[in-house]
């Protein structure tokens, strides 16, 4: 909170210093400024028989609109006056304080509407996101299940343990676990087929990973209705073939 009131300074203060910037004033370095006045505005005098400005008749009132020449003696000069714009330093000091507001509170730069540049700059970005997401739906995880054993209590239904399954925050991460689990897979079916391990033991090591399996018992006979590829004998292409020579032979 901290930095969100000094950030919130920073840009009113820097557009009360726009408006001073953004808006010049106009500065006369003249001799004689009733002459000036009557050379530039002739309409702001009453004026003689010969059509001429009388001096100290001026009115008051003079109009920028349509004035794109000004009459000055040659010792005279005209310029605007602006404020020096503070726009460079606010601009640093905001950004300043928007990395602050980003560490601190975890969250990515593009939420903030800000965004960083470099090679990894938007995955530096998004890990402390990720895992500050990771981190409250552990927090969150086991509140959540109590909340439907307590929904399923109350309809007449048995108060079991719902499992939880998260999404995957960025693609990336979803790649970083799919290889992962590609990896223990593997290293499981060898252990399995060194006979280091049992089949039980790798259902129990991926149950973990994958929310969808059930139980290693029901896992054991639900597996032995996967469906078995044909057997191709060794002079044979296909299942076709085969059936084709059998036939052959048999006529």
């Amino acid at each position: 909170m901290p930095f969100i009131f000094a950030l919130h300074d920073v840009m009113s203060q820097t557009l009360m210093a726009h408006k001073a910037h953004s808006i010049p004033k106009a500065k006369f370095k003249v001799n004689d400024m009733l002459s000036f006045l009557a050379n530039n505005w002739p309409d702001a005098f009453e004026m003689d028989a010969n059509n001429r400005p009388i001096p100290g008749t001026f009115n008051g009132n003079i109009s920028w609109k349509g004035t794109e020449i000004l009459f000055m003696e040659s010792e005279e000069d005209a310029e605007f006056l602006e404020a020096k714009s503070v726009l460079g330093d606010s601009k640093t000091l905001m950004e300043f304080i928007i990395n602050c507001i980003a560490i601190t509170s975890e969250i990515p730069h593009v939420v903030l509407m800000n965004s960083i540049t470099g090679v990894n700059a938007d995955v530096d970005d998004m890990s402390p996101f990720v895992k500050k997401i990771h981190r409250k739906r552990e927090f969150f995880g086991e509140d959540i299940q109590a909340i439907c054993k307590m929904v399923l209590a109350i309809n007449h239904m048995e108060p079991t343990k719902i499992p939880l399954a998260w999404i995957d925050l960025t693609p990336e991460l979803a790649l970083t676990k799919a290889q992962a689990l590609q990896q223990d897979v593997m290293s499981l079916e060898v252990l399995a087929t060194r006979e280091v391990i049992s089949d039980q033991t790798v259902r129990s090591t991926l149950r973990s990973r994958i929310p969808a399996m059930k139980s290693s018992t029901e896992e054991a006979r639900d597996a032995k209705k996967n469906k078995q590829l044909p057997m191709m004998s060794g002079g044979s292409t296909s299942p076709q073939a085969s059936q084709g020579t059998d036939s052959g032979k048999n006529a």
